[in-house]
């Protein structure tokens, strides 16, 4: 088995840098360059990279364990109690930033933001937060790690040869139905809006975790003589996608929008996110591969420069908690009246947060594998 492999990180944390971005730009304004440029949500978000990566994540650990000699009711306790701790860290995110905001917005005698709708403080407002009835829109993605360790769980409980190869039938099987059916594993914010699709998004997870479970195989592969030009393909096609991106940003900012019933056909019926298409995890798989290769080729010249990303990424869940949490100051000081400058200045805000909150203090000896 070969060593740690830094590029996941990487990636895991551009992805993290993806999502704060969108998070707070979400709750200050819509229409900030920085997030149309590092979110990119026309085209594919962090969100996607976090689910593949995690389940690649749950591979790598769980085939440590397998050959430290675990056993499978070890390996799936190990899991639950994942499960059930990222659950406690969905209930008190939840809470904390819903009560925090309802706060603020009785102190600054403002309406609350519409991304977030009043908590109940009650026996029926905690229900809705247990069953996962009350997403805040930038901390949901939570509930959709709970649910796809906790049939991991299972699965590694219940092993076999059987299972093992019954998997890749059964998500592909389950994803068809959800495109059709996408009420029967949706999940709703309190206003009643599908935020996730399960059913589609475990897709990517699963596909996670079979290439987790040969990593090294697929690195070789990855290495291969065509990744040259793989590289100088993909660098070209990233140039010019941001170049469209940042011409859409820029129009925005000036006031001078492209032409609306267009771009929210691109939105809402081709790179719509709740229901993930094959056509976005296909977007996904093709970004997400190439980016793999210029990280991987980026290594071996500027590796020293990569370094934060590479440590943000192996303690992802830490620095997605404060990406979170610092949103709520950063709605409180520019949200009610960001202008053009402020909510520059709060996404980058945010982001050096992120970075700040995963120093470099254990240069990859080891550290677990996020999850």
């Amino acid at each position: 088995m070969q060593g740690r492999d830094r590029a996941i990180d990487i990636i895991r944390g551009l992805c993290l840098i993806s999502m704060a971005a969108g998070h707070v730009s979400g709750t200050v304004t819509d229409t900030s360059i920085l997030n149309q440029i590092l979110h990119l949500p026309l085209y594919v978000d962090g969100a996607a990279g976090f689910v593949f990566l995690s389940g690649v994540s749950v591979a790598l650990a769980d085939r440590g364990r397998i050959q430290r000699g675990a056993s499978r009711a070890e390996r799936a306790s190990w899991l639950i109690q994942r499960t059930a701790f990222l659950y406690a860290v969905h209930i008190a995110l939840t809470i904390a930033v819903g009560v925090g905001i309802r706060q603020a917005s009785e102190a600054a005698s403002v309406p609350p933001p519409n991304w977030v709708a009043p908590l109940d403080v009650s026996l029926g407002g905690l229900v809705e937060v247990l069953t996962f009835g009350h997403l805040v829109q930038f901390a949901d993605v939570l509930p959709l790690y709970v649910v796809f360790l906790f049939f991991t769980t299972l699965v590694v409980r219940f092993d076999s040869p059987r299972i093992r190869s019954a998997i890749p039938a059964i998500s592909v099987a389950v994803y068809g139905i959800s495109l059709v059916r996408p009420e029967w594993s949706a999940l709703h914010n309190s206003e009643g809006d599908i935020v996730w699709v399960l059913g589609t998004w475990q897709i990517l997870f699963v596909a996670g975790l079979a290439a987790g479970s040969r990593w090294d195989e697929l690195r070789v592969q990855l290495a291969g003589p065509w990744r040259r030009n793989a590289v100088v393909l993909g660098v070209a096609a990233a140039v010019a996608t941001l170049s469209v991106r940042v011409s859409f940003a820029v129009s925005d900012s000036l006031g001078r929008p492209h032409d609306e019933a267009w771009r929210q056909t691109i939105q809402d019926d081709i790179l719509t996110k709740w229901l993930l298409p094959p056509h976005r995890v296909a977007l996904a798989v093709a970004l997400g591969t190439g980016l793999y290769l210029v990280v991987h080729w980026a290594l071996g010249r500027w590796s020293r420069w990569l370094d934060p990303l590479a440590e943000m990424g192996s303690r992802s869940l830490r620095v997605y908690l404060v990406s979170c949490l610092a949103v709520v100051p950063a709605w409180i000081l520019a949200g009610p009246v960001a202008g053009p400058v402020e909510r520059e200045l709060a996404v980058l805000a945010v982001i050096a947060i992120c970075l700040a909150t995963a120093p470099p203090r254990t240069r990859f000896k080891g550290s677990p594998w996020s999850i």
